[in-house]
């Protein structure tokens, strides 16, 4: 009787499990969820005046029927953010009712491409954010009728190429943010239409190749950042229609050489950033026509040779010359440096083998320097400092304690190299946290091109570091000053939320 009981037992819980494995096996229906579903879940009903922020992020939205059931003329909806939901696409007219909308957040969402039509009727629009989605196409037309917007983030999608005139429609467009896609050349025509353009955010792409003329009609271009991509020269005439820019960052691609020609047209540029490439050489006239460059960052380059010429379009205007973390072993003669009669500012923190009589030789051309009337300041480490005074027989602090002259010894946390170790610095560091392709000036204290946590530490542990003090004071423990840094830190990120 029990072995029967047994078995039937056991044939109840094989139907039982069947039956469960059916229901978990079998195909299930979800249904979309859609802008009128939040709408209503939020108590706004159709024809309902809707706030003047409508902030429906992170609410599992994947399409946005139900626009259309209010009346956006009479409402005072000027902002309505959509990020990190899960649409996949914008339809033809989703937006054609008339609307007061001037701020449009679809980022962290899905979208895989950018199609004709697809925002026509936001008239007013100022922002629109797509970054952190899925888009790999852009297609002609797609920003037709953002007439007025002056911002268009496009950041971290899958982009692999900038289709002819794709961004036309455009024409009030300032801030064009396209880093961390896949783009490997910036076609001849494909930035046309932006007319208006100040900031052009490029960097952390595959770009290898910039075609001639694809800046010709960015007239107002003020800002251009191609940091962190694959370009291992700059060809003669790349820049010639940036007549108006004024900071370009290059820094952390694979440029071998400053060409001739290769920054002809830059009239106006005031900063190049070219840390961390593969520079070898300088010289041949790579310099002509930066005749307002002020700032020059070289760091992080293995430069071996410095030819005549290399200072012939900046010799009169350049106050800051950057060339920290370079071997100077091949560069015993530093003579080209000579003509640079503004420079008041030389870095060469972390170098190695610099010679400590050519250096000293150097600081006695440099005109600025050199002279009473402006503060000539070196900045090294202390190990620079020592090692350099040493094999000089004191002769760098001979020169430190010239009227005019000031050896500006920096810690890791020193952002701005003014020899302290405080609030500005920290913030700096915030403001950079998460990217890449940084340098000193931005946070990045371990040299490794990207500002975090190690960064944070390193500051914390100089935390009130000055200088004039023997050393510091009031250090808060690192970790708790880390953890403080990369509260600030996302601070920024919210506020720009790339």
């Amino acid at each position: 009787m029990s072995s029967r009981l047994s078995h039937a037992e056991d044939r109840v819980f094989l139907v039982v499990g069947l039956v469960f494995l059916a229901l978990f096996l079998s195909p299930t229906t979800t249904r979309a969820v859609t802008f009128a579903d939040w709408a209503a879940a939020n108590g706004y009903g159709p024809g309902a005046v809707l706030p003047q922020t409508v902030s429906a992020q992170s609410s599992s939205i994947d399409v946005l029927t139900g626009l259309g059931a209010y009346n956006w003329t009479t409402t005072p909806t000027e902002c309505l953010d959509l990020h990190n939901n899960q649409i996949a696409a914008i339809a033809g007219g989703t937006f054609s009712q008339p609307n007061n909308l001037t701020h449009l957040d679809l980022s962290r969402n899905a979208i895989t491409s950018v199609e004709s039509g697809d925002y026509m009727g936001l008239d007013d629009l100022a922002t629109l954010l797509l970054s952190h989605n899925q888009i790999a196409t852009l297609n002609s037309g797609g920003f037709s009728g953002l007439d007025n917007a002056t911002s268009l983030q496009l950041d971290h999608n899958q982009i692999t190429s900038i289709p002819n005139a794709c961004f036309s429609g455009l024409s009030s467009l300032t801030y064009l943010g396209l880093s961390g896609n896949q783009i490997v050349t910036i076609p001849t025509y494909g930035l046309d239409g932006l007319g208006a353009l100040t900031s052009l955010d490029l960097h952390d792409n595959l770009i290898t190749t910039i075609e001639e003329g694809c800046f010709r009609e960015l007239d107002s271009l003020d800002t251009l950042d191609l940091r962190c991509n694959s370009m291992t020269s700059i060809p003669g005439g790349a820049f010639s229609d940036l007549g108006t820019l004024t900071s370009l960052n290059l820094s952390w691609n694979s440029i071998t050489s400053i060409d001739a020609g290769s920054y002809m047209g830059l009239g106006n540029l005031t900063s190049l950033r070219l840390h961390h490439n593969a520079i070898a050489t300088l010289g041949g006239g790579g310099s002509s026509g930066l005749s307002k460059l002020t700032s020059l960052d070289l760091s992080g380059n293995p430069i071996t040779t410095l030819q005549g010429g290399f200072c012939v379009g900046f010799s009169g205007t350049l106050t800051v010359l950057n060339m920290s973390d370079v071997d100077f072993a091949s560069l015993t003669d530093l003579t080209p440096l000579y003509d640079l009669d503004s420079l008041t500012d030389l870095w060469l923190a972390r170098t190695t083998n610099v010679d400590a009589m050519a250096l000293d030789t150097l600081l006695d051309n440099l005109a600025a320097m050199q002279s009473v009337a402006t503060e000539g300041v070196l900045y090294l480490t202390q190990a620079d400092y020592t090692s350099l005074n040493t094999s000089g027989a004191g002769r760098l602090a001979a020169w430190d304690a010239e009227p005019g002259h000031h050896v500006q010894i920096v810690v890791p946390g020193d952002a701005n190299g003014d020899g302290s170790v405080d609030e500005t610095d920290a913030l700096t560091l915030a403001a950079h946290w998460g990217l890449a392709g940084m340098s000193w000036w931005d946070g990045d204290f371990n040299d490794d091109g990207f500002v975090g946590a190690a960064d944070a530490a390193m500051l914390a542990a100089n935390w009130n570091y000055n200088s004039s003090e023997s050393c510091p004071i009031d250090v808060p423990e690192p970790a708790s000053f880390a953890l403080l840094a990369m509260a600030a830190a996302w601070w920024c990120l919210g506020r720009r939320r790339f």
